[in-house]
């Protein structure tokens, strides 16, 4: 009660009020430094030391003066200057001292020892500066409360130092600003209840007001300068944080490579998305065969592919989709519309702009795109489930061999199933050697002789059956199995023909993705070498399609498999977009005739002429033609009578296993007589 009844009774109250707003202030400035210096390293730890001790020196210092300004005593009174400055820097050295025993000292009982030192600063700045107050009176001290008030400020200020060792938050930093402002005043006031003066008689109290009261202004206003660059380079110190966060935050959430925000950024943007539940739509975007490209272009290359693709979306999308690029090969779109129609405009347009050969450095390269679209909330309503869907419907797509886009649907989980499961298996397969080649017969149409065979895999699936070629093929391309399937059926195809009748020749199929595989000459003659196999009775099939993607890079491996003495045939030919293109630049042994020219060629007068010009072409160029899907007589003859060198189809033969293909030779060679006859 007597220090309650010493801070109404004994002080000014306007004057308590401002010594405790000053008291207030410095303690928080005190605490976010000291907080600063904790996160700060080298020499800008030692920075906020200083800058700790002064701001919070000179508040303490501040708070103690204005309070004694405030004492309301009976008699004149000045204040000694050295023990004046003494306190002061008693106050400011103390502070530097305390802040360095807390954050500096790695010990879990430094936080504790700080506060300690902040309590002995504190006191013994006060009871110095209490040795400066000089009044004309008799003065005595009641020692209980000077030991009390020592003894809270070093458990307050302890107190606080602790609390602020904590992980830092509002509430903790409130806690820890509240105790040290309670150590300060608990220790001020406790200490002036100690402090007694008796007036000396006779003398006016009044002599010294005015002077007082403008030290008093002018302490106030130097501590508030002191103050305010505390406050300044906290807020500097902020702002450069603040600045080096959005920086940090915009670097983290860019794709360095393309520029495009990246995967983080697109998981915020889609939740934003999801929290208006308003409809949109994400259009997922992958590239086929990208592994391939990295694998036999080179990474800078493959770079080059996703920042072109990269820019090429962003110039597409505009202000329609908020594009990402969330991951190796894979892009995003977000579009904000619920109209259907507006987002597959979007769609056809960018599948449209892929589908042509685009420029990239020096090479003409056709992107071929899997685009993946799901829609909120159709398709899911949170950001696992519309994740998961679009992933789906991309994967569905990259492994749809009629449309490069899938929209998704509920079917579409089960169908991704069964292609992850036949890739395990395939692989498997490859393994344990478990796939097999069966043969199709090519006749001398002028001879009626068997001459070749072509060599078709087939997978006879423990589980599920017989898988069709142009599925678990597919599979192969996609997963980058293709490369050991081409492999083994190359070798197969060697080993086989060799059980057949002398001078037979073996087709084997070559895919798109193992043009790019620069290794393709060295095992083709690895095969060759170990089956003590001509050169000659070796031909590779590759499509039209395979060159126009891929032309440079097959240009030289066809040039390589030529000199070894191999012949290249074109398949599939009229189906591709430059067939003509293709025959002048590439150097074919034989043309294959793609099956849908002759379905209908003794029905249709436009099959027929194809047909007819296609047959013409090969003998002005000098390369034998091979008629694929003859499936009877009548087309057949009309083949003689055209002049097609050789043809292939169900009529002539069926695939069968080299098991079975001595007797089905022997048949298929009887009725080819008969019918040449």
């Amino acid at each position: 009660m007597k220090v309650i009844g010493c801070i109404f009774y004994s002080h000014n109250i306007w004057m308590v009020i401002i010594a405790a707003l000053f008291c207030f202030a410095g303690s928080t400035i005190t605490i976010k430094s000291m907080n600063k210096a904790k996160k700060a390293q080298s020499y800008g730890r030692h920075g906020w030391f200083f800058l700790t001790a002064v701001s919070g020196g000179s508040s303490i210092w501040a708070t103690h003066f204005i309070a004694m300004l405030g004492y309301e005593v009976d008699a004149p009174y000045y204040f000694d200057l050295v023990l004046t400055v003494l306190s002061v820097l008693i106050a400011i050295v103390g502070i530097y001292l305390s802040t360095w025993i807390t954050i500096g000292m790695k010990h879990p009982f430094a936080p504790i020892a700080g506060g300690f030192a902040i309590g002995l600063t504190i006191s013994a700045m006060h009871y110095t500066g209490m040795m400066a107050y000089h009044v004309d009176g008799l003065v005595s001290w009641d020692r209980t409360y000077v030991l009390i008030s020592v003894l809270l400020a070093i458990v307050l200020a302890a107190l606080s130092m602790q609390i602020a060792a904590r992980p830092t938050n509002r509430s903790i930093l409130t806690k820890s600003i509240l105790a040290l402002v309670l150590s300060i005043v608990s220790l001020h006031f406790t200490g002036m209840t100690a402090f007694q003066v008796t007036p000396m008689p006779g003398i006016d109290p009044s002599l010294n007001d005015s002077s007082l009261i403008v030290v008093g202004g002018l302490v106030s206003v130097l501590c508030l300068l002191v103050m305010g660059v505390g406050i300044a380079s906290y807020s500097i110190d902020n702002d450069r944080i603040s600045d080096s966060n959005k920086k940090i935050a915009e670097v983290s959430n860019t794709d360095r490579l393309t520029g495009l925000p990246n995967r983080s950024a697109f998981d915020l943007e889609l939740s934003k998305y999801i929290k208006t539940g308003k409809p949109f739509y994400i259009l997922g975007i992958s590239l086929k065969k990208f592994r391939e490209i990295n694998d036999y272009r080179g990474h800078f290359f493959g770079d080059n592919v996703l920042i072109f693709l990269a820019n090429h979306l962003r110039e597409l999308a505009g202000k329609r989709a908020h594009i990402t690029r969330v991951g190796g090969d894979e892009f995003c779109l977000l579009v904000p519309s619920p109209d259907h129609e507006h987002t597959f405009a979007l769609v056809d347009e960018i599948k449209a702009s892929l589908d042509t050969k685009l420029k990239i450095g020096e090479t003409n390269l056709t992107i071929n795109c899997a685009l993946g679209v799901a829609s909120y909330p159709q398709n899911g309503r949170d950001y696992r489930s519309l994740v998961r869907n679009t992933h789906l419907a991309i994967e569905a797509a990259k492994m749809n061999a009629i449309t490069n886009i899938v929209h998704y649907n509920d079917k579409l989980g089960e169908k991704i199933r069964r292609q992850r499961k036949l890739v395990r298996d395939l692989e498997v397969a490859l393994k344990v050697k478990s796939l097999n080649l069966f043969y199709q017969p090519q006749i001398d149409l002028k001879s009626g002789q068997i001459i070749g065979y072509e060599a078709l895999a087939r997978w006879n699936h423990p589980t599920l059956g017989s898988i069709r070629p142009d599925e678990f093929i597919m599979l192969a391309e996609q997963s980058g199995l293709i490369h050991e399937l081409g492999k083994w059926a190359i070798f197969q195809a060697c080993s086989d023909v060799t059980h057949l009748p002398d001078g037979s020749c073996i087709a084997v199929n070559i895919s798109a993705i193992q043009l790019l595989d620069k290794s393709l000459p060295h095992i083709i003659r690895e095969a060759l070498v170990q089956n003590k196999l001509a050169a000659e009775r070796l031909e590779l099939e590759i499509t039209e399609t395979a060159l126009i993607q891929e032309n440079n890079t097959a240009m030289e491996l066809m040039h390589k498999i030529k000199s070894l003495g191999v012949k290249i045939a074109l398949d599939d030919f009229g189906t591709g977009y430059a067939s003509f293109e293709v025959l002048k630049t590439f150097p074919f042994d034989k043309i294959k005739l793609d099956r849908s020219f002759v379905d209908d060629m003794t029905s249709s007068y436009e099959s027929r002429a194809i047909v007819d010009a296609s047959i013409q072409l090969a003998k002005n160029l000098n390369i034998s033609i091979l008629v694929e899907g003859v499936e009877d007589q009548a087309q057949l003859n009309e083949l003689r009578k055209m002049g097609s060198d050789e043809a292939q189809g169900y009529y002539i033969g069926r695939p069968v296993s080299l098991a079975d293909l001595s007797s089905d030779h022997l048949t298929t060679q009887e009725k080819l007589e008969k019918t040449a006859s």
